[in-house]
């Protein structure tokens, strides 16, 4: 085999393919490295506009997602409540239905459930007020609270235990 720098550049002069360094020395003696390049300067220009527009966009809006409140359900003690919502990301994603625990006088906030996050699995649990598989809470105590929902609701999380309170999950039809 030739030297790399003695390699032809012609296809019909080679008997098997250039190395790659053999093929960067043909395509820049051929011109074409120059448009390559420039397309490679273009593609990241552009890439890091899109890097710099999403970061905007999310300091005008930091969530992109809006939650909207099924229904409430305090604590026996009064002192917590169990949040039962819809939260709607656009179109890009179907709705959930999902579940938080707060201090009864907080305001729901613009984040995901933290007791549970469930949606109906493309029409295999049934839709519920918001959307997403219908969830009902009930209270035992003030420590303790059932869960229950659709079988075939399809579950993204599911915790068991949250600020001193043990949250059991049930399936029902």
């Amino acid at each position: 085999m030739r030297p790399i720098a003695d390699q032809p550049c012609n296809a019909r002069e080679r008997q098997q393919p250039a190395s790659p360094p053999a093929a960067a020395r043909c395509l820049q003696a051929l011109g074409v490295m120059k448009p390559v390049s420039a397309l490679i300067k273009i593609a990241g220009a552009l890439l890091g506009l899109e890097v710099l527009a999403i970061a905007a966009l999310s300091l005008v809006h930091p969530e992109m997602c809006d939650n909207k409140v099924i229904s409430e359900s305090r604590s026996p003690d009064g002192v917590k409540r169990i949040v039962v919502f819809e939260r709607d990301c656009g179109a890009t994603s179907s709705s959930s239905t999902q579940v938080s625990l707060l201090p009864a006088d907080t305001p729901l906030p613009n984040k995901a459930g933290n007791l549970l996050v469930a949606d109906t699995d493309h029409g295999a649990a049934p839709a519920g007020p918001g959307g997403g598989p219908s969830v009902s809470v009930i209270w035992g105590g003030p420590q303790y609270v059932l869960l229950t929902y659709h079988p075939k609701a399809r579950v993204f999380k599911a915790e068991k235990e949250l600020d001193g309170v043990t949250v059991r999950h049930d399936t029902a039809p």
